[in-house]
């Protein structure tokens, strides 16, 4: 077995001064000098004997330890100047305080023994905690500059107070996640997919983007929350929108069983509808924006669209319960309609978007003949 020295660590520095263990000392060696100052960065992958490192190093750089399946603990003292990734140190139980700062990203995916992470940790890149299933409290006051993810997280139960993430947070199938803070922020997507233990959503959490797919005890969503893009529902027990709800881009409630209509004071601002397999959804809102794309495929219990709706790309398919199409309905690049067998079509719609929408006829449909205009000359 080897331990370093000084003067082994500066021998191992390549071109850029950085120190890259080699693939043929990994097994042998068993870790640094107890102190040492390194300007540069250390790079100790798969060095799978080392099982501790100095609380008196002083890194630099970054500092690489991925896979040190041995590696139990990081003295508290322990500077690193950049990165630190510990991604599979499967014994490693806890960060040190001296680490609550870390200057780009902190790595920690995979870390099976994680528990304790330091009170007022920010990480000005990036921060992966996935497959941390002894992992139970993030600390209050987590600041994440770039994207945080927790996926599969057995032990989370709580979002805490005074979470900040510039870009994303993605904390999906993290099965006892209950409690969201009410002062989260997140400058881009929030997802929470197949949280299954989540029931409810602050109204005051600020975040662009919302994903609750496959959240089954999600149920309603509080008045007055403002999401600026996306909202996804997808295959949740959702069941009424509530007032005051706005949303500015995406919406999509597919698989949505309970859900039945929309409220008359529904704000949405946004260019994409997609309610496919919503098979209890009798009406659209009746009042609708110009949207791009309007996906309703499987919505047997759909009698009737809304008038006045202007769509770039309408799919209905499979729609079986809806009887005709408004007279005034404008797409304007295609509509299908397959599956919705004995539609009535107006002719007015066919007249109006021959040669340049594409309509995708079911096998069978009736045409309604155009209505004539009143006041309209006579031969």
């Amino acid at each position: 077995m080897i331990k370093l020295t000084e003067k082994d660590m500066e021998r191992l520095q390549d071109e850029s001064c950085n120190i890259l263990i080699p693939e043929t000392m990994r097994s042998l060696l068993v870790g640094f000098p107890d102190e040492v100052v390194f300007p540069f960065s250390i790079n100790a992958m798969n060095c799978v004997n080392i099982k501790s490192i100095s609380a008196r190093n002083r890194i630099c750089g970054s500092l690489t330890l991925r896979g040190c399946t041995s590696l139990a603990t990081l003295g508290d003292g322990l500077f690193v100047g950049e990165s630190l990734d510990v991604t599979g140190c499967v014994a490693l139980t806890s960060i040190p305080n001296s680490l609550r700062e870390i200057k780009r990203d902190l790595l920690l995916s995979g870390c099976l023994s994680m528990r304790d992470l330091p009170e007022g940790l920010k990480v000005k890149s990036n921060f992966y905690a996935n497959d941390c299933p002894q992992l139970e409290v993030l600390p209050k006051g987590l600041e994440v500059g770039l994207l945080m993810t927790i996926r599969n997280c057995e032990r989370i139960a709580a979002i805490p107070d005074h979470v900040r993430v510039g870009r994303d947070l993605i904390a999906d199938r993290c099965p006892n996640l209950k409690s969201i803070s009410g002062d989260l922020i997140v400058g881009g997507k929030a997802s929470f997919k197949s949280c299954h233990s989540l029931q409810d959503i602050p109204a005051t959490i600020n975040v662009k983007s919302l994903c609750l797919d496959d959240c089954t005890n999600i149920r309603f969503l509080p008045a007055g929350l403002n999401i600026p893009d996306n909202l996804s529902l997808r295959d949740t027990k959702f069941q009424d929108f509530p007032r005051n709800l706005t949303v500015g881009g995406l919406i999509d409630i597919s698989g949505c069983q309970w859900v039945t209509s929309f409220p008359d004071d529904f704000n949405f601002t946004g260019r994409i509808l997609i309610a496919e397999n919503c098979q209890n959804l009798i009406e659209l809102p009746k009042s609708m924006p110009n949207l791009m794309n309007m996906a309703l495929d499987g919505c047997t219990s759909l009698t009737h669209l809304p008038e006045g709706l202007n769509v770039y790309m309408l799919s209905l398919k499979g729609c079986t319960g809806l009887k005709a199409l408004p007279r005034d309905l404008r797409v304007s690049r295609s509509v299908d309609l397959r599956g919705c067998e004995g539609i009535s079509i107006p002719q007015e719609f066919i007249d109006a978007h021959e040669g340049y929408a594409r309509i995708l006829f079911p096998k069978t449909y009736d045409i309604l003949p155009a209505v004539k205009a009143e006041n309209a000359p006579t031969l």
